[in-house]
């Protein structure tokens, strides 16, 4: 009953942050969505780095934007959702490290310039 409840919290939580995304436009310089504070203060792109921007262009269907921002992040949306809803399927014993394993690679490519196109739009 209590995995029930976190998984119904952590719902809400979403769909309240999609919202606020949805009519936040993380595209204009004056949002009061944040920005991501590993590029503020070290200059570089983490896994996250646009992913705001990514759930901001899927929202409003415009899904190669999405992927031009944070492809990383589009691709790991149906395991968050497996994750919410069916639990027992990511918690097989290797898939959160070959998430993290994945993570860590695409951090190190994004943030070469050979891989540029890996890099969220500036906006």
């Amino acid at each position: 009953m209590q995995s029930f409840k976190w998984r119904i919290g952590i719902l809400v939580l979403g769909i309240l942050w999609c919202i606020a995304v949805y009519f936040g436009n993380p595209n204009n310089p004056n949002s009061l969505l944040p920005a991501c504070p590993t590029y503020k203060f070290l200059g570089i792109y983490c896994a996250g780095c646009g992913s705001t921007r990514a759930l901001y262009a899927l929202l409003h269907l415009d899904f190669a934007m999405a992927i031009r921002q944070n492809v990383f992040f589009v691709c790991l949306i149906p395991f968050i959702v497996m994750g919410i809803f069916y639990p027992k399927t990511t918690s097989v014993k290797y898939v959160p490290l070959t998430i993290l394993i994945a993570m860590i690679v695409y951090i190190i490519l994004r943030n070469m310039d050979y891989f540029y196109f890996l890099a969220p739009i500036k906006s």
